[in-house]
């Protein structure tokens, strides 16, 4: 078997697929599905989730990756040793979730882009109704728009271009513990401000009266979208693991920072949003209409602001850059292609697929589907049908195609005495509990939009 050029360094590896995880996912979608949700049960829920379900697949994909030094769809032919096997759908489901994902991550993207430009070019002393009226001025510039995520697109393409040593790993070494310290920080001076109690309240007391048929599918979707798991890339960035590194060890460590992550973000937001006149229900628009109030209220405000945007713009890079990778993988590993031809021809077809969420708000607002915009479309069944759809086939493969073996010799001598029980709770997971819990979570999602 053909040994890839793998992840030069354990820390490289570990804040790429961070990376991948944390971002817009942590700091943008969460505190906005929460803030819909009901709050602090949807935040129970999402924890058990994360380390229940989301884990168990995190782990299965990374292990799928690793074992066959394979992207998606070949690592299944690999295992099944035949190129037209019924489950490479797996595989292709989470090729089409990863391109359709970037157009709509691509959008956003854009949008921290802009906010980030803003910061850079002007002061930015604002109240909220100006946060409003400057995210809503972005919305309603269709060209603008659609050049922010053309950018974005671009610029992940070029970085891809050049490999996981040279381009993915070099990106995110050092920018990720910086973002982290600044989330801290900014964190802790969110949490001075009058509406904390409140913010916490809401976040950690869980009304459960508050929850619908559709939650567990929003919350298993947003796990998902975070962890990277249901789109190939785990699989991917799991393929250039080194002999050394645990799949085990790295899903824990990456679970972990992402729930923890999403925390400190729902933190940092809450307490801005009811300390002012944004409302908790403000959609994914809320990040933007209060992160930069809270700026306007410290001491070099603008400094922290241009930070804060630039790192997580970066973030958004390395989330975007394992959506092509996904792709690009396939297309190197299956098709023969050049890493540079592969990053430009999915960069390339990412963009296209990027017009209908990038116009949604401006020339399109008023094709609706299911009173939807395109962008809502894109959100509402990208991650709580397809990515759903794609986890659940991956982790029936691994769990029944996957060589015993060769499952078994990941977790073998990493936990003493305890191997063969954790072994047998994850397996066990991985092929029953999931995918039965997914399936309960899409029928209860189909029932609430029948009714």
């Amino acid at each position: 078997m053909r040994i890839r050029s793998g992840w030069a360094t354990r820390s490289g590896f570990y804040m790429a697929a961070i990376g991948s995880a944390f971002g817009l996912g942590n700091l943008w979608r969460f505190p906005y599905v929460v803030g819909t949700h009901g709050g602090g049960a949807f935040v129970v829920i999402y924890i058990l989730c994360a380390f229940c379900i989301g884990l168990p697949i995190l782990i299965a994909e990374l292990m799928l990756g690793k074992v066959t030094q394979q992207s998606a769809i070949n690592a299944i032919s690999v295992i099944t040793h035949h190129k037209k096997s019924r489950w490479l759908w797996a595989g292709r489901l989470a090729i089409v979730a990863s391109l359709l994902l970037l157009a709509f991550y691509g959008t956003v993207s854009g949008w921290v882009l802009y906010f980030l430009m803003q910061f850079l070019m002007t002061p930015l002393k604002v109240e909220s109704a100006d946060t409003t009226v400057l995210f809503q001025q972005l919305m309603s510039n269709g060209y603008l728009q659609l050049a922010l995520t053309g950018a974005h697109i671009l610029i992940v393409a070029f970085v891809v271009s050049k490999g996981v040593r040279q381009g993915i790993e070099r990106w995110v070494r050092f920018i990720m513990p910086v973002f982290f310290i600044l989330l801290l920080f900014l964190m802790f001076q969110s949490l001075q401000l009058p509406g904390s109690e409140q913010a916490l309240r809401f976040m950690f007391y869980p009304d459960f009266n508050k929850l619908t048929l559709s939650t567990l599918v929003e919350v298993l979707g947003h796990v998902f979208f975070t962890l990277s798991v249901g789109m190939g890339a785990m699989v991917a960035f799991g393929s250039y693991l080194q002999p050394d590194i645990s799949p085990i060890r790295a899903g824990v460590i990456v679970c972990s920072l992402d729930v923890l992550i999403s925390l400190l973000a729902g933190l940092l937001i809450f307490p801005i949003v009811f300390s002012g006149s944004v409302g908790v229900e403000s959609g994914y628009s809320l990040l933007f209409e209060t992160v930069p109030l809270l700026f306007s209220r410290m001491g070099m405000g603008d400094y922290f602001g241009i930070a804060f945007f630039l790192c997580l713009y970066t973030t958004a890079l390395v989330a975007s850059m394992g959506l092509v990778e996904s792709s690009v993988s396939n297309l190197v590993d299956r098709y023969r292609f050049s890493r540079t031809t592969a990053s430009y021809s999915i960069a390339g077809l990412g963009f296209i697929l990027a017009i209908l969420p990038s116009l949604s708000s401006s020339f399109l607002k008023d094709f609706r589907i299911n009173d939807w915009d395109f962008i809502t479309a894109y959100d509402t069944l990208l991650i709580n049908w397809v990515l759903p759809g794609t986890a659940v086939g991956l982790s029936l493969f691994v769990g029944f195609k996957l060589n015993r073996s060769d499952k078994w010799k990941e977790f073998e001598n990493k936990y003493q005495g305890d191997s063969r029980e954790i072994f047998g709770v994850w397996q066990f997971v991985v092929r029953w509990l999931a995918p039965i819990v997914i399936a309960l979570a899409l029928a209860g999602e189909l029932l609430d939009f029948s009714f």
